[in-house]
């Protein structure tokens, strides 16, 4: 007996589509919705072009440009996916401080407290923890679906 297929919503499709770019392509993805998103909030005000670490005011990085410029600094590492596009664990860093932050995590602790207090840290601490003993990396439908609420965010 044969059945007839239901036909395809947009979401499937793009789903289909989104499957065929691989994860790779998805998380490169990912990552430049995060970076057009701060740079959204920087236009509509909600954000200054200003290292959340030192203070430093300046642009964007470009390596040829602005070599010290600001790129997306992460609290926990990028390696977690469930904390990469957490917007609790993202802050605009100069490439200086960014770089530092592998050697020395206690300059990004210290501006953290500052600015969002002990609950922020917790939190992404036992984010942090929760994938270490899981292991858990998200899975395409989970990249797909926060790759859209990244560009509705944007407005």
């Amino acid at each position: 007996m044969i059945y007839a297929q239901p036909k395809p919503t947009k979401q499937d499709k793009k789903m289909k589509k989104l499957k065929k770019l691989g994860t790779k392509s998805l998380t490169n993805k990912l990552d430049q919705a995060l970076r057009d998103l701060f740079k959204a909030q920087v236009v509509r005000g909600e954000r200054k072009l200003k290292c959340f670490i030192c203070g430093l005011e300046t642009g964007y990085y470009s390596p040829k440009d602005n070599p010290h410029g600001l790129q997306i600094g992460h609290f926990a590492s990028r390696s977690v996916f469930s904390l990469r596009w957490d917007l609790k664990n993202c802050e605009f860093s100069c490439s200086r401080c960014n770089y530092n932050h592998e050697y020395n995590i206690l300059p990004f602790t210290v501006a953290m407290l500052k600015a969002y207090g002990q609950k922020r840290i917790d939190y992404l601490n036992a984010q942090y923890e929760a994938y270490k003993k899981t292991g858990k990396t998200m899975n395409i439908g989970q990249k797909t679906e926060l790759l859209e609420t990244l560009e509705a965010l944007q407005g």
